[in-house]
């Protein structure tokens, strides 16, 4: 009897945690924007923006609103995508 209680269990806590699984095939679809005909992703236009500003990437984040991205350590510094294609 016990050894059926044991395997009962066993099998319990295998079906469990199998259950649980992530799904890696599921990829993250990057976003992106089309200026003057063509698609960009913001982590390119956020890499591209930070090397002409002499900044560092990871201080700006990207507003889709207006399409500008703002400066952590000032909160109403925007600057305009569009900068980088004039």
């Amino acid at each position: 009897m016990k050894t059926k209680i044991l395997t009962f269990i066993a099998l319990t806590c295998l079906v469990a945690t199998a259950c649980n699984k992530d799904d890696d095939s599921q990829q993250i679809k990057e976003e992106t924007i089309e200026i003057n005909g063509k698609h960009y992703t913001i982590d390119y236009l956020r890499s591209e923006m930070a090397r002409n500003l002499k900044a560092n990437p990871d201080s700006m984040t990207y507003n889709s609103e207006d399409t500008t991205f703002t400066f952590h350590q000032y909160y109403n510094a925007r600057i305009s995508v569009l900068r980088l294609f004039n």
